[in-house]
C-alpha cells in the first residue's frame, strides 16, 4: 500500500520510475478515502508488484524502453464502514437496508456430546466491495497465464 502522494507527487517521480524499472505493476487498486478511518486519513492505493528478472530488465535496457503489459485496475468505493468506523450496509433504491437469509451451523451439546444443528436467520448485507475486487483480480491473473 502506498499513499497516493507517492503515486502522484511531481517530486517523487524517481520512486515511480524505480518501481517501473524494477517491477511489473500487476494491479493498482484505489482505496476509498475512509479506508483507514477513524484513525488515519490518508488516501491510499494498493499496488501489486512482481519483481522483474535480470533478463527482463536487460531486454528493456537494450530496447531503450519499458515493455508494455496489461494492469488490473479497480476502485474500492465501498469498504463496509464510514469515516467514524460505523458499519455501512447495502441499501435499496428507497433507502432500506438489504437483508439476506443465511443458514448457520450451530454447535450444541446433548448429553455431553457435540451436536451440530442448522439454523436459518437473516442479516444485513455489509456495503463492502473489497472481496469482489480480490476475486476479480484472481480471475484476471489466471487469464494472464
Amino acid at each position: 500500500m502506498l499513499p497516493d502522494g507517492i503515486l502522484g507527487s511531481p517530486g517523487l517521480g524517481y520512486v515511480r520510475e524505480w518501481i517501473l524499472q524494477n517491477a511489473r505493476v500487476l494491479a493498482s487498486i484505489d482505496l476509498h478515502a475512509d479506508t483507514f478511518q477513524p484513525h488515519v486519513s490518508v488516501q491510499t492505493s494498493v499496488l501489486v508488484l512482481e519483481r522483474k528478472t535480470a533478463r527482463e530488465m536487460a531486454v528493456e535496457s537494450a530496447a531503450g524502453r519499458l515493455t508494455d503489459y496489461d494492469v488490473f485496475m479497480a476502485v474500492a468505493n465501498h469498504i463496509g464502514h464510514d469515516k467514524r468506523g460505523n458499519v455501512t450496509y447495502v441499501r435499496d433504491s428507497r433507502g432500506n437496508e438489504i437483508v439476506e437469509e443465511i443458514q448457520e451451523t450451530l454447535k450444541e451439546y446433548e448429553d455431553g456430546k457435540p451436536v451440530y444443528k442448522k439454523q436459518r436467520s437473516s442479516r444485513k448485507v455489509v456495503d463492502d466491495n473489497t472481496l469482489q475486487i480480490a476475486q476479480a483480480f484472481r480471475l484476471w491473473l489466471n487469464e494472464q497465464d
